[in-house]
C-alpha cells in the first residue's frame, strides 16, 4: 500500500509492535494523508513489548526558508497575472485566515482545487472559483493557464485536482509549497513546511500589491426567508426533526 498511503507497515515482531504503529499514527498527524497498518490474525493475541516511537524532530531550517522566501517573493513582484491556486492541504493544518492573509497582501485572484472548495471564501472579491483543467469555467481556466506567477498553497497534484490532467498551466515553473515541503520551479526545499512559508510570506514587507483584472465568481441569487431549502424539505416531508443534511464536496 506504499503507493497510496503515506506509510504502511506490517505488524509481525512483537517487539517493535508499538513503535511500528506509533509511527504510522505519527506519520498521519504530521502530514495529514492515510497510512496502512496491517496486523496478521497469528499476531492479534500476542503479547507485545512497550517500546514507544522515538518521534523524530524536524526543524524548520531557517536558512532554507529565507531562500525559499526571496526567491517566491522575487517570482512574485515580477509577475503581471499573478494567481493563487488554493488546496485542501491548508484546511488540515488550519491555514484558513493565513490564505486570506496572503491573497489580500498580494492582492490576487484566488482560484481552489476540487479538493480544496470552499477554502477561500466565496463572496470574497479575490474569489474566482475552482479550478479544474479544461472543465473550469472557460475565463478562469485561461487566466490560470496564462498567468506568469501560479502561486499553489497546499494543492495535491491528482488527476481529480487537474481535471483530469487537463491542466495547460505551467505548475513546473510555478510556487508551490506543501505539507511537506516547498517547490519552487526547479528548487526544492524539503527542510520547511506549509505553515512556515505562509507565515513567512505573511511577514514579508516587500511584496508588492497588484492590481489585476480578472474574471469574478458568479453567486446565484439563492433563496431566503421562510421558502428557503430546509423550509421547503421539511414542508414535503422529506426531512424531519433530528434530521441530519450532508453535502457532497463536489456539488
Amino acid at each position: 500500500m506504499q503507493e497510496v498511503s503515506a506509510h504502511s507497515v506490517i505488524i509481525d515482531n512483537p517487539v517493535t509492535a508499538v513503535s511500528e504503529i506509533d509511527k504510522a499514527l505519527n506519520t498521519a498527524i504530521i502530514y495529514k494523508k492515510p497510512v496502512y497498518i496491517e496486523i496478521p490474525r497469528d499476531m492479534c493475541e500476542i503479547e507485545i513489548q512497550d517500546t514507544p516511537y522515538k518521534e523524530e524532530s524536524k526543524e524548520i531550517d531557517q536558512d532554507a526558508l529565507e531562500e525559499a522566501l526571496n526567491e517566491a517573493v522575487k517570482m512574485l513582484n515580477k509577475a503581471k497575472n499573478p494567481v493563487i491556486l488554493a488546496g485542501a492541504e491548508p484546511a488540515r493544518v488550519g491555514l484558513q485566515k493565513e490564505l486570506l492573509s496572503i491573497a489580500e497582501k498580494i492582492n490576487a485572484p484566488v482560484a481552489s482545487t476540487i479538493l480544496g472548495k470552499s477554502i477561500f471564501p466565496e463572496e470574497h472579491p479575490l474569489a474566482m472559483g475552482v479550478y479544474f483543467g479544461q472543465l473550469s469555467n472557460s475565463e478562469v481556466a485561461e487566466y490560470i493557464n496564462k498567468s506568469d506567477c501560479v502561486l499553489m498553497l497546499g494543492v495535491i497534484l491528482s488527476d481529480i485536482n487537474l481535471g483530469m490532467f487537463t491542466a495547460k498551466a505551467d505548475l513546473d515553473e510555478a510556487i508551490a509549497a506543501n505539507i511537506e515541503g516547498a517547490k519552487i520551479k526547479q528548487h526544492y526545499y524539503p527542510q520547511i513546511n506549509l505553515a512556515s512559508f505562509m507565515n513567512g510570506l505573511i511577514k514579508r514587507t516587500d511584496i508588492k500589491k497588484h492590481t489585476v483584472d480578472y474574471p469574478k465568481i458568479h453567486i446565484p441569487n439563492y433563496p431566503t426567508g421562510p421558502e428557503n431549502s430546509n423550509c421547503i424539505l421539511f414542508k414535503h416531508g422529506i426531512l424531519y426533526s433530528g434530521s441530519y443534511r450532508c453535502a457532497e464536496s463536489r456539488t
